[in-house]
């Protein structure tokens, strides 16, 4: 019977100190190790501590030694949340229990949570004019802003809208620019906001109806133009333009007597700007005189009108 009970006693003693080994550690433990750098969110320039909200392990690989987990974590700020899969591996030393290996983040989702507009971007509400730049960093278009407004379309999504009027000589440019913004990811816990122009709600007015005229003498050369022009009508919605009045002289090019459109036999075709990465169809307005073999073009940009590069002045 002594022998029965030894055997007894020594059975759950062993159980005892074994049972004395967590088996992987606690929720509590793993929050408390998330590192430092996994607890930031970088927007553009700007830095954003996290709070952990919530930790849910949703698997977990464990055994004497390892412990692998897999947790659902939602972490926040007053301006931005934060969902996403945290892993972390934990190694267990005779001395010192469960030490966390290492940790990362996967399928990060961010949200913006602020009623206000994005801190970062603030600078795009306090313009008073927008500029389109070409290739080379060269400004090829302006808008002067009237107002502007602003809407959250998304978790991460804003569209600023700018009421815009530009008066230029020949042209009046106005309605609605919108720019998109949108928050993409970068690297880790680094985002950025990015956004993308929309133009389509802009609309232009030329006003070209008039009388021009433009001479150029270079005596050195013995060269001589003369051109005059008139329009006195045009339809920017058909893109279609009556000549009235047209003489080009350049030497022995057309004569230099008077004449009108029928008796020169003038065809004309109107071209606007094209919309592509640089420019759009508010640019400019080309208008392609042909007589017989013999063609040049009138070209209209905001504050400048050139035939055949001589340029020309409205008289009346």
């Amino acid at each position: 019977m002594k022998k029965v009970f030894l055997m007894c006693f020594c059975f759950i003693a062993m159980m005892t100190v074994t049972g004395c080994k967590e088996i992987g550690p606690g929720v509590g433990k793993i929050k408390e190790d998330i590192p430092q750098h996994l607890r930031v969110l970088k927007i553009n320039d700007e830095e954003y501590d996290l709070t952990v909200d919530s930790l849910i392990i949703d698997k977990r690989a464990t055994d004497d030694r390892d412990d692998e987990v897999y947790c659902t974590i939602e972490m926040s700020n007053p301006v931005y949340e934060v969902q996403g899969t945290y892993n972390c591996c934990y190694e267990y030393y005779d001395k010192g229990g469960w030490i966390l290996e290492y940790a990362y983040l996967t399928d990060v989702k961010v949200k913006y949570v602020s009623d206000d507009f994005p801190v970062e971007m603030q600078d795009m509400l306090n313009t008073n004019t927008l500029y389109d730049k070409g290739m080379y960093g060269q400004i090829v278009e302006h808008y002067d802003v009237v107002e502007t407004n602003w809407e959250q379309t998304g978790d991460s999504n804003f569209d600023i809208l700018y009421d815009i009027k530009t008066e230029s000589e020949y042209r009046v440019l106005s309605g609605i620019y919108k720019i998109t913004l949108s928050l993409k990811p970068s690297d880790g816990l680094s985002y950025t906001w990015t956004y993308e122009k929309d133009r389509s709600g802009i609309d232009a007015t030329w006003d070209i109806v008039g009388t021009y005229e433009g001479t150029y003498e270079n005596s050195y050369r013995h060269n001589k133009k003369y051109c005059k022009i008139v329009i006195d009508s045009y339809d920017s919605q058909t893109n279609s333009v009556h000549i009235e009045y047209f003489k080009y002289d350049e030497d022995k090019g057309i004569s230099s007597g008077d004449s009108d459109c029928e008796e020169y036999d003038i065809t004309t075709k109107v071209e606007r700007g094209k919309e592509n990465e640089f420019s759009n169809p508010h640019t400019y307005v080309t208008i392609d005189l042909y007589r017989d073999d013999y063609g040049g073009r009138l070209r209209f940009e905001p504050d400048r009108v050139s035939y055949a590069s001589l340029e020309l002045e409205k008289v009346e």
